[in-house]
């Protein structure tokens, strides 16, 4: 029995090893799988490989070079003979990447486990800490050594912080679930996005072979220098249209010349500026697509931004909106993972619900993001997708307004959390009308009779999942009269009064006018400016019952769902009323 139990390991291990033959060797990094790293644009020359062994095991290995420093004696002040304590040399900052996993290849697709600890990242910026001046150095000595200080350890802060990022945020680029795999000419093809080649070459750029490259480069100093001056004109709001249109060639001769996520972003986000002299916003949606491909996550907000207004000469898409956020999420990009979340909270372009917005903010408020932070005090101090936690809210809300936060601190001030009285509206006898959550409203256009008069009840705010109760408040409507499906009038909500006209078909009035301004507490300063969306009609025991849409313009977006009940005077009673 123990001779066949190692006869089928022995032929199970030499299955692996067959299926695996393929794959086994150094196959070195592309441009686009070294661009997905995001670090392209502060090292010029990246280069990597991907070795897979016949036992089992895999390692990455990524490295890079960046001048962190030019020598004195090319600058002016060595031009002007600087002391000996004022003199330099050129420093480099280097990176290096360095991962170990194992990895099981069936012929088709692959699966890598990588643990965190075996990911180890190197960044050595190149600088020394000053020694300390002699006691009889001169004034402008001690004042250099300190400001030579303050450079060390800040780049020291920004290279420690840079090494975490990789090591947190890019396990997915070594980290493969049962991803396929494509082999020939040389070039195995991992996923969509992750391409290796087994021959190292040193082409650059987006022409023929590019793709297949082996070290990052820029493609010459001059290109790279003239398209940062191209980057400033484009972000001067001064600048002229000639200087614009010459910074736009210089991009587009850039991306010619030059793979990195960087530039095709930039050049994309040129093609659909407000200022832009050369709007072309297939091509822009084009490149973003393209440089959030290759791990540019930036590039993945810029097109749910774009969707989600309705801006850069695209139609208001709120699915395809989400669908980007999302996209730079999984990229790891704080914003999108923001917005992601901000989305799935109120069910914007998606179905709403609360846990799946607080997987989506979890990660960015650990960046940690302020907005992200605020958000998940709020979830954690109404028990929105998770339990309530007074405390953890607070830390939570502290830490966003202490980055500056403005909702985050009037948060912090108001006394009680946003579903306070739900428990009052839905357990006191006294407000038995008002439903204990969201109810489902069918406008009917047969049953509902709006005849001109006065109407009067109550309307509840609920939480973006319908389950809680915000606030009840009066809730009047005057109509003037209806003519061929037009009226006017005027809706009261409070203390609040504002005119509107529609058209009523179907059961439902729609809005051509009119709005108030409500409260939000997700804005800064609680409150914002809602027009009138439409409100769906229904008949129910004598009643007119039916919910509010209201949206805001200026944020392109609905305000919270609002459900009423109404009654006419003729009949004598009230909404709402014991």
């Amino acid at each position: 029995m123990k001779k066949f139990i190692l006869a089928a390991l022995v032929l199970f291990s030499l299955f692996q090893s067959a299926q695996a033959r393929g794959i086994v060797g150094k196959w070195y990094c592309t441009n686009a799988y070294l661009d997905s790293l995001g670090l392209a644009y502060y090292y010029g020359d990246l280069d990597g490989y991907c070795k897979f062994d016949n036992d089992g095991m895999f390692t990455v290995r990524i490295s890079g070079e960046m001048v962190s420093r030019r020598s004195s004696e090319a600058s002016a002040v060595g031009a002007l003979k600087a002391p000996k304590w004022k003199r330099y040399k050129s420093k480099y900052q280097t990176l290096l990447i360095k991962v170990k996993g194992t990895y099981r290849f069936d012929g088709s697709t692959i699966t890598t486990v990588v643990d965190t600890a075996d990911v180890h990242v190197y960044i050595n910026t190149g600088l020394e800490y000053p020694e300390d001046p002699d006691a009889g150095a001169s004034r402008a000595e001690f004042y250099w050594k300190n400001t030579e200080r303050n450079l060390f350890d800040k780049a020291e802060r920004h290279a420690a912080i840079q090494a975490q990022m990789i090591r947190r945020e890019k396990m997915g680029l070594w980290t493969w679930n049962n991803l396929p795999v494509t082999l020939g000419n040389g070039v195995m093809q991992v996923g969509d996005l992750m391409r290796f080649t087994r021959k190292k070459e040193r082409g650059f750029g987006m022409g023929e072979g590019s793709e297949v490259a082996g070290p990052h480069r820029y493609s010459t100093k001059e290109v790279y220098a003239s398209s940062r001056s191209a980057l400033k004109i484009l972000d001067d709001i001064g600048s002229s249209e000639k200087d614009r249109a010459w910074a736009v060639k210089i991009l587009e001769k850039t991306v010619e010349k030059d793979s990195s996520a960087y530039w095709m972003f930039h050049l994309g986000v040129a093609y659909v500026s407000d200022n832009s002299v050369k709007r072309d916003t297939a091509k822009a949606v084009m490149l973003l697509r393209k440089a959030g491909q290759t791990g540019y996550g930036k590039a993945y907000k810029v097109l749910g931004d774009m969707y989600k207004d309705g801006k850069g000469g695209v139609c208001q898409d709120v699915s395809k909106a989400y669908y980007y956020y999302s996209l730079g999420a999984d990229v790891h990009d704080k914003n999108c993972m923001y917005y992601k979340g901000y989305m799935l909270t109120k069910g914007i372009g998606c179905r709403q619900s609360y846990s799946d917005a607080v997987l989506a903010f979890l990660p960015a408020a650990n960046w940690p993001d302020a907005e992200s932070l605020y958000m998940l005090g709020v979830f954690l101090r109404n028990g929105y997708g998770v339990a309530k936690d007074s405390l953890l809210a607070v830390n939570s809300l502290q830490r966003a307004a202490r980055m500056h936060c403005p909702e985050a601190s009037e948060e912090l001030m108001r006394p009680h959390e946003e579903t306070y009285m739900h428990d009052v509206y839905a357990n006191a006898p006294r407000y038995s009308y008002i439903p204990d959550s969201l109810p489902d409203v069918r406008p009917s256009a047969v049953a509902v009779d709006l005849p001109a008069g006065d109407y009067r009840g109550f309307i509840a705010t609920y939480d973006w999942s319908g389950k809680y109760i915000l606030d009840e408040r009066p809730f009047a409507m005057t109509l003037n009269g209806v003519t061929g499906g037009g009226l006017s009038g005027t809706l009261t909500v409070g203390d609040e009064s504002a005119k509107f006209c529609g058209t009523l078909s179907g059961g439902r009035l729609v809005f051509t006018e009119g709005g108030l301004t409500m409260p939000d507490r997700y804005v800064r300063g609680g409150k914002q400016y809602y027009y009138f969306g439409d409100m769906a009609l229904e008949a129910c025991g004598g009643k007119v019952r039916g919910r509010l849409s209201l949206m805001s313009r200026s944020r392109k977006e609905p305000g919270n769902p609002m459900y009423f009940e109404l009654v006419g005077n003729a009949s004598g009673a009230s909404a709402g009323t014991e």
